[in-house]
């Protein structure tokens, strides 16, 4: 990697303007491991690389939801989440975990949209979850991704921790599922995984259908 990144440096193409996207060759890196690890294939979606899995959050908000909406995040959460939404004018709607196995209830996903009539535009999951470390189990993710797609949400994935999972629990990507792919945005970063937080690189796998406002962002 250090020779690689030293080889990298030394070239010309990666001190030019390239496509907002991301480095072909890092995308196609993206692409594989996407396929390869989290059963994401490529067919309707689209990629763009970010500063970090932030970036990616904040991105993924603007191209989902306007000032005046509201998103769904369950408590605990990431601290990062509720500032960036307070910051674009999303309203937060919390709803608490379970208390003994922090894990959300997807029954909480129509009483939250009856709750916020009709302005709740998004559903927030984080599993693992930052900071509990919570593993929502695959059969609940599903079942929540497939209320808040029957209820018109869109679903944003963070997936930061996807490879700190313990004792026998694993990591789903919702988005491999192809009846939700179409509203599932999914967030990693390299920071984690592979100890670069200061390289500050995070990714977005998404419905190709917001191609168009990723891009502007």
């Amino acid at each position: 990697a250090e020779a690689a990144t030293a080889e990298a440096f030394g070239g010309r193409e990666l001190h030019c303007y390239a496509d907002v996207r991301g480095h072909p060759s890092l995308l196609d890196a993206i692409g594989r491991k996407l396929l390869r690890e989290n059963r994401v294939p490529p067919e309707g979606r689209r990629l763009v690389v970010t500063t970090g899995a932030n970036q990616a959050f904040v991105s993924t908000l603007m191209a989902t939801c306007a000032p005046g909406d509201a998103a769904l995040v369950f408590a605990p959460y990431y601290f990062t989440h509720v500032v960036a939404m307070q910051l674009l004018g999303i309203r937060p709607h919390v709803v608490s975990c379970d208390p003994e196995t922090l894990l959300p209830d997807p029954a909480a996903v129509a009483r939250a949209v009856t709750a916020e009539g009709g302005r709740l535009r998004a559903l927030v999951l984080t599993s693992p979850g930052n900071p509990s470390g919570a593993v929502i189990p695959e059969r609940m993710l599903r079942a929540l991704v497939d209320e808040a797609v029957r209820l018109g949400l869109w679903v944003i994935s963070d997936e930061a921790y996807e490879h700190f999972v313990f004792d026998g629990a694993a990591h789903y990507s919702p988005a491999a599922d192809v009846r939700a792919r179409d509203n599932v945005l999914c967030l990693f970063t390299m920071s984690k995984s592979y100890g670069m937080a200061g390289w500050r690189v995070g990714y977005v796998s998404y419905p190709e259908r917001l191609d168009e406002g990723m891009l502007k962002i």
